[in-house]
């Protein structure tokens, strides 16, 4: 990528084009990666009730809540 000065607009132009392609390129996840989930309004004031008892789970409790709110093991510690 060139330097650019601000005497040069068609440069400029240029490279803010060719900054714009880079930055997308490096935000677009893997083709693999499952998409975000977001959580129902129900699951989160269940999160935030089950946080303000209890910040830790323990695995099994961690398994069982998940199954309650009808989410993956792997999304409820991410709100913990």
């Amino acid at each position: 990528m060139q330097t650019v000065t601000a005497n040069e607009p068609r440069a400029s132009a240029a490279a803010f084009v060719e900054y714009r392609r880079t930055a997308a390129r490096l935000r677009r996840h893997k083709a693999d990666r499952k998409p975000r989930t977001p959580f129902s309004a129900d699951q989160l004031v269940s999160l935030e009730r089950t946080f303000r008892r209890q910040p830790y789970l323990s695995p099994a409790e961690r398994a069982h809540y998940a199954a309650a709110l009808h989410l993956t093991d792997t999304q409820v510690p991410a709100v913990f």
